[in-house]
């Protein structure tokens, strides 16, 4: 996705460690990504979340809502390819985000080729 549309300020790195000071953001946007993540990196990725955030800062979050993990063939750009997907319980998604620091303030649910769980938080 980057090498399509790079204006050349985005950063690529990776979630369980990202590249960024403490409280430096007032914000953070992860739409699905957390689908491609083991279901055991997924705390660390929320962790990461909440250290760079700053108090107060804000979390949308979008998952694919459900309980299975592993690989499916999906359609991208064209081409079949084997990709991790994890789903996710709300109610297990939910104690994540409070033991990461973050408390649910909206969450809503939407369907198109999956289930999918949105919600906003704001770390505390």
């Amino acid at each position: 996705m980057l090498r399509l549309g790079d204006p050349g300020w985005l950063l690529r790195a990776d979630v369980r460690t990202l590249p960024l000071a403490d409280g430096c953001l007032d914000g953070i946007w992860c739409q699905a990504a957390l689908l491609h993540l083991t279901r055991g990196d997924v705390p660390t990725a929320l962790a990461e979340f909440s250290r760079v955030t700053r108090p107060g800062g804000l979390l949308h979050l979008l998952v694919a809502e459900g309980e299975n993990e592993g690989f499916e063939v999906a359609q991208m750009y064209g081409a079949d390819r084997n990709r991790w997907f994890t789903y996710h319980r709300a109610d297990i998604l939910f104690g994540l985000l409070d033991d990461a620091g973050f408390t649910i303030t909206e969450t809503w649910r939407t369907s198109s080729n999956r289930e999918w769980l949105g919600l906003r938080a704001r770390r505390l």
